[in-house]
């Protein structure tokens, strides 16, 4: 074995017992559950992240960022801070697949934000990295770091930022990054620096909050949000906990659907019902329909939909301590000829309901770099098993896709002309009347190897 790969391992040892050993209280946020982001997290005043079921470390959930803007979101749940000897530990997953913008985490006393340039709060101590360095932040001061070499990319980055409270209105701050593998195993070392800085704002606070987020275009993904307390314990605030019911009686305009509160963690639910979309994270993106009150089953008939639409709906409680979230699930509204609800008797009609079966998720997508008759593009490949025709939906580079292929057979190989590298794809598989879910959209250069989906 090389002489750097034993220095390496025997710095990560060292590293991660004096880092982990000692911490009083952890928590880990995977966003496996596409609610995890908004039950746990509260979103400035202009959110665009999802939580998706895909695209994160070992190909599980994640949060999928948006390109060009600033954003933060910070913990609902704070920590009671002690003073003297607390110490905050924030890790995060970064994915880095664009050439400008910056990733950032940290902890404020505010538990709601509005990001400045940077992704950073008004007050609080922060780790913020870009492509040939860093800063680390004390109250939007930034303190300037450089690393040499830019940060790969379509390379994940594990990030941690510590914040250890000296007295006297000081902190200790001690940032790491190294470039990890797709399931989050660390490959090398790329930098740590440490630094003193004063800050009574934070000293003050009975409570911290941590933080993560974006600005500008570099990071596509963020994943395995978790935080680490010594002496400082986590606040445990009794946000109602819910679940969320199938969808029934469907109609072309409507549909019922509803949920349970199952705790009330002592503060009485004053508000609860649905949220829905007709894109997914329908608590950001949608709008909500009231439910009542309190604990138990509830229903909410959902009415003026469109009809033959896919709708994402999750259920909501509110009480003293915040707002919580059930799992998302979908339905697909009746076409616009389904006749089930004619009130017309005894006359025979021809069945037009749609009995086809809901085609599963697409396994895995590759895009090549490639040329044909003299015009170069990319030769998209997929594999799904179970669906007639695929639907090829091409960006323009603005979030938009435009462009459409649909209908396509589904052979597992189209080529795409004059479709660039830095262009997203996206793939909706379908069997007659009945279209499976869309895949994320990737590029050949943020997925060089392809994706493939759990």
């Amino acid at each position: 074995m090389p002489k750097f790969k034993k220095s390496l391992i025997f710095f990560l040892i060292i590293y991660i017992n004096i880092n982990s050993v000692f911490a009083d209280y952890v928590r880990t946020y995977d966003f496996n559950n596409t609610s995890d982001l908004t039950n746990y997290f509260n979103p400035d005043d202009d959110p665009t992240f999802t939580n998706e079921s895909l695209g994160g470390l070992d190909f599980s959930g994640s949060i999928r960022t948006q390109y060009g803007i600033e954003e933060i979101w910070t913990s609902k749940k704070g920590f009671n801070t002690t003073g003297v000897g607390d110490t905050f530990k924030i890790t995060g997953y970064f994915y880095n697949d664009q050439t400008h913008g910056y990733g950032n985490i940290g902890f404020t006393n505010n538990p709601n934000n509005i990001p400045d340039t940077y992704g950073s709060p008004v007050k609080g101590v922060g780790f913020i990295f870009h492509g040939g360095g860093s800063y680390l932040v004390n109250n939007r001061v930034n303190s300037d770091y450089s690393w040499g070499a830019d940060l790969e990319l379509n390379t994940w980055y594990k990030v941690t930022l510590v914040a250890e409270n000296m007295g006297a209105n000081k902190f200790v701050l001690t940032y790491t990054i190294y470039k990890s593998n797709e399931v989050g195993d660390l490959i090398s070392f790329k930098d740590t620096q440490v630094m003193e800085v004063t800050n009574p704002d934070l000293a003050a606070a009975s409570k911290l909050y941590a933080y993560f987020g974006t600005a500008d275009t570099r990071f596509y993904r963020i994943d395995d949000i978790a935080i680490e307390l010594t002496n400082a314990t986590f606040e445990e605030r009794g946000e109602a906990t819910l679940t969320t019911s199938d969808a029934s009686n469907i109609t072309k305009t409507s549909a019922m659907t509803g949920g349970e509160v199952t705790s009330e963690f002592g503060s009485s639910v004053t508000t609860r019902g649905i949220c829905y979309s007709t894109t997914s994270a329908p608590a950001i993106t949608g709008v909500c329909e009231s439910g009542g009150s309190g604990l138990g089953s509830f229903t909410v008939e959902l009415t003026g939909l469109s009809s033959d639409t896919l709708y994402y709906f999750q259920s909501f409680a509110i009480n003293s301590n915040g707002t919580s979230y059930g799992p998302e699930k979908t339905f697909t509204t009746l076409g616009e000829n389904n006749n089930q609800n004619s009130s017309t008797r005894n006359v025979f009609k021809k069945d037009k309901r749609c009995h086809n079966i809901t085609p599963p998720p697409i396994s895995w997508i590759k895009l090549k770099s490639t040329s044909k008759n003299g015009i170069s593009g990319i030769e998209l490949s997929w594999s799904q098993n179970d669906a007639d025709k695929i639907s090829i939906f091409i960006d323009n580079g603005t979030g938009l896709f435009p462009y459409k292929l649909e209908n396509t057979d589904n052979d597992g190989l189209e080529f795409l002309p004059n479709v660039m590298n830095s262009q997203k794809i996206k793939l909706v598989p379908s069997n007659g009347c009945k279209k499976g879910n869309p895949t994320i959209s990737i590029s050949k250069d943020s997925f060089p190897y392809g994706y493939y989906f759990k």
